[in-house]
C-alpha cells in the first residue's frame, strides 16, 4: 500500500512539474503581451495556428485587416499574391498599391516572435 501511494505521490509530482514548465514556457513567450492587447485569446490562437500550420501569417480572428505575422516579409508576400505592389517602408508602416488603389499597413512587435500588422483597408 505504501509503495502504491509513493507512486501516486511522484506521478502527480511530476504532472505538475510538466504543466509547470508548460506555464513557464508560455509565460517566456507571451508574459508582457498578456495585457497588450483587448484581443488577447484570439492573437494566442492565431499564433498557435500559426506554429501547428507552419504558416508566415495568420488574420487575428478572421479579421482580413489584422494579422499576425512572424516577419514584415510574409505580410508583404501576402499582400503580392493578392497583386499589391509594394511602394515604400517608413518605419512600422508599409504602403503598397494596385492600379490606383492604395494600402497601408501599420505593424509592431506584439512580441520577440511575432507582429501584429493592422491594415487600413481588406486588400
Amino acid at each position: 500500500m505504501k509503495s502504491r501511494t509513493s507512486l501516486i505521490t511522484k506521478a502527480t509530482g511530476l504532472i505538475a512539474l510538466f504543466c509547470g514548465a508548460i506555464a513557464l514556457i508560455f509565460l517566456f513567450n507571451f508574459g508582457s503581451a498578456l495585457t497588450q492587447e483587448p484581443d488577447t485569446l484570439n492573437i494566442i490562437k492565431a499564433a498557435m495556428q500559426m506554429q501547428f500550420n507552419q504558416t508566415k501569417i495568420t488574420a487575428i480572428a478572421g479579421n482580413k485587416q489584422r494579422f499576425l505575422v512572424r516577419k514584415l516579409s510574409g505580410l508583404k508576400l501576402h499582400l503580392e499574391q493578392q497583386g499589391w505592389i509594394f511602394v515604400e517602408q517608413i518605419a512600422g508602416l508599409t504602403f503598397y498599391r494596385k492600379r490606383t488603389e492604395r494600402l497601408s499597413a501599420k505593424c509592431r512587435s506584439y512580441t520577440r516572435n511575432y507582429l501584429i500588422c493592422n491594415l487600413d483597408r481588406i486588400p
